[in-house]
């Protein structure tokens, strides 16, 4: 949400930034009233849009669609290596 409220100021949505920012400090463990949801929705309407949804076939979510296969690709794959070298090391442990 700091991210977000950063990109909003630079991009000089200084009101939006400002309200993201309120939302940070509203913000709880376990928020119930889904702070974090609502911030996502005032950054993407304001960067794209009120009728920007993310079932839309539009050329954004295709790039943000992509963007999200490559980094959970790259998590999924640092994860599985860093288990099979664990794994590994513990074995040659054992048998040392």
């Amino acid at each position: 949400m700091m991210n977000q409220a950063s990109h909003l100021y630079q991009q000089d949505y200084t009101v939006k930034s400002e309200s993201l920012g309120r939302l940070i400090h509203e913000l709880q463990l376990n928020d119930v009233t889904n702070r974090e949801g609502h911030a996502a929705r005032v950054y993407f309407t304001t960067l794209f849009g009120s009728k920007f949804t993310r079932d839309d076939a539009s050329d954004i979510n295709a790039a943000f669609r992509l963007w999200l296969y490559f980094i959970t690709k790259f998590i999924c794959q640092r994860n599985c290596f860093k288990w099979l070298f664990n794994s590994t090391r513990i074995k040659t442990c054992k048998s040392i």
